[in-house]
């Protein structure tokens, strides 16, 4: 009890000191990593998914120092030896992914067990320079205190800048949203419900034929049976989600900076602020219509009102805030630190026996595929429990990579030897699912539904490392359910850009007419159009 409480008189009398000596830096630093892993992934993230590992990070690094003011007994040699900790523990991952691809003589250096090794005889030898360096260090907190605030600076900055550059689009673009006067209902027969699917990344029939030695005519035919007019040679507009889908959603090609209708894209966040605050969806609205989304794990894709929305159960309770299942940005950021040696050893996993919610952390992808699992399964459920009439925006980022299942759905606990092979295993498994799910709104619907399947883009994969021309990128599954038209009105090369043109004219006294069907490769260049082929086994 005497030694405790001298230890704790210790600290507070060094409490003094580190307020004398202004000693914030290892608690300024231990956030910088993380703030910049955010401010790269900033726009394929909700911000909050990072406020749990800014607080792990916090409450590691006063662990840290404050076993060592104890065993030192100096403020400012415990402050620079914690430091110097966090800048192995966080930099552990970088290291290990540029080293993997470098070999000397036969062997990989990204080993755990060079780079482990390499990583404590530097912790040895550092520490025993600092605890015995006899060198005055009272000035040197000032100056750490300086390089870690201008490190926060770029960061913060990033993150702040997008966030209002994003509100601002945002705002622009809701004064912008137009609804057309002459769209209405009919008031002689019910109006059908309507289900928007976009299934993210999926290729055209001829493309899945030619490069990934896949099949897929069953996937067409049982479509052709159920009369949806397949668009064999269709194109996307743009081969970027967010542009395919604002055009999409706004029923036209986009505006670039200078207001002109072109190949150039608008910025990210007015491209984010379009498929937010869109056209279909104030349509819709005006109709009176139930809008249903779903939570994808992609905020920018997802619309920023909705009548229902449905997510993956999570509820981050004060009891449950460090035993929820770890979300994405948290896998990414465990993968760039030192527990990346935990990882890869699957020593993390073994500490599920103990009750502690590892939850498949060696697995790429679980997460994801708990999201697409529960999107996928709650679809079919919407009929029966969402009444009429309705407007479901189904936006699934799959059969685009990474690759998480294989053919049956089973989870993959590898990356995929063949890039190829693995996204035909994908597509193989969503067909299985789709089929499932069209069975069950078409026998459910009264009357009967409006159906689109469609791709914002083709296939996802390296084009150059496998000798593919990128245009092949516009090639897309569009798959229409029209009840009540002749499929023979429709054509083969129609594109998203007139998917609700289509839609509003035929079936709700709209006056928009078709738009020409161009589509651009990348954020800005020429109108492209890529061959087709109707048979592609010939």
């Amino acid at each position: 009890m005497i030694e405790i409480s001298n230890d704790l008189l210790r600290l507070i009398i060094m409490g003094k000191t580190l307020r004398k000596y202004l000693i914030p830096f290892p608690f300024l630093f231990c956030i910088y990593p993380l703030l910049t892993l955010i401010a790269f992934n900033i726009s394929e993230m909700p911000l909050e998914d990072g406020f749990r590992a800014l607080i792990i990070s916090l409450i590691l690094t006063l662990t840290i120092f404050t076993l060592l003011a104890i065993l030192i007994k100096n403020p400012i040699k415990s402050s620079i030896l914690t430091t110097l900790i966090l800048v192995l523990i966080f930099s552990y991952g970088h290291t290990y992914d540029i080293l993997y691809g470098i070999t000397v003589m036969g062997n990989t250096l990204g080993r755990h067990r060079y780079l482990g090794f390499v990583y404590l005889v530097f912790l040895v030898i550092a520490s025993w320079f600092i605890l015995n360096s006899r060198h005055r260090m009272s000035t040197l907190p000032i100056f750490l205190n300086f390089i870690t605030l201008s490190l926060l600076i770029i960061p913060l900055y990033q993150i702040m800048h997008y966030q209002l550059e994003r509100s601002q689009a945002y705002r622009e673009i809701e004064k912008d949203v137009y609804i057309e006067s002459g769209v209405s209902r009919s008031q002689d027969q019910p109006a059908p419900d309507v289900y928007y699917i976009i299934t993210d990344g999926y290729p055209r029939n001829d493309f899945i034929f030619q490069y990934m030695d896949m099949d897929n005519s069953y996937f067409l035919d049982y479509l052709d049976a159920k009369r949806f007019f397949v668009a064999e040679c269709s194109q996307s507009n743009y081969t970027t989600t967010s542009g395919s889908m604002a055009g999409t959603l706004n029923m036209n090609y986009l505006l670039n900076n200078d207001g002109e209708r072109s190949g150039a894209l608008p910025p990210d966040p007015k491209l984010d602020a379009m498929i937010h605050s869109n056209e279909v969806q104030a349509i819709f609205s005006n109709l009176d219509y139930t809008i249903v989304t779903f939570d994808n794990g992609y905020p920018w894709l997802n619309w920023e009102t909705s009548d229902v929305r449905f997510d993956l159960p999570f509820e981050l309770s004060d009891l449950d805030f460090f035993t929820e299942t770890i979300n994405d940005f948290e896998i990414l950021a465990i993968k760039t630190t030192a527990l990346r040696l935990f990882l890869d050893l699957s020593i993390l996993p073994e500490l599920e026996q103990y009750n502690i919610p590892i939850t498949d952390w060696d697995i790429p992808g679980v997460h994801r595929r708990n999201k697409i699992f529960f999107m996928l399964d709650t679809l079919p459920e919407i009929p029966k429990t969402i009444p009429s009439p309705k407007f479901v925006y189904f936006h699934i980022v799959f059969p685009h990579p990474p690759y998480i299942v294989d053919a049956d759905g089973e989870l993959l606990n590898e990356e995929p030897a063949d890039e190829l092979a693995a996204y035909a295993d994908q597509i193989t498994f969503i067909n299985s699912r789709l089929i499932n799910i069209i069975d069950t709104l078409l026998e459910e619907s009264d009357p009967e539904p409006i159906i689109v399947i469609q791709s914002d883009h083709g296939a996802s994969i390296d084009y150059e490392g496998l000798e593919i021309d990128k245009a092949n990128r516009l090639g897309i599954l569009n798959a229409f359910h029209l009840p009540g038209i002749d499929i023979n009105e429709l054509y083969s090369t129609i594109s998203p850009v007139n998917t609700f043109r289509l839609i509003f004219d035929r079936y709700f006294n709209g006056q928009y007419g078709l738009l020409p069907d161009n589509s651009i490769v990348g954020k800005e260049g020429p109108f492209t159009t890529i061959s087709c082929s109707l048979d592609p086994k010939q």
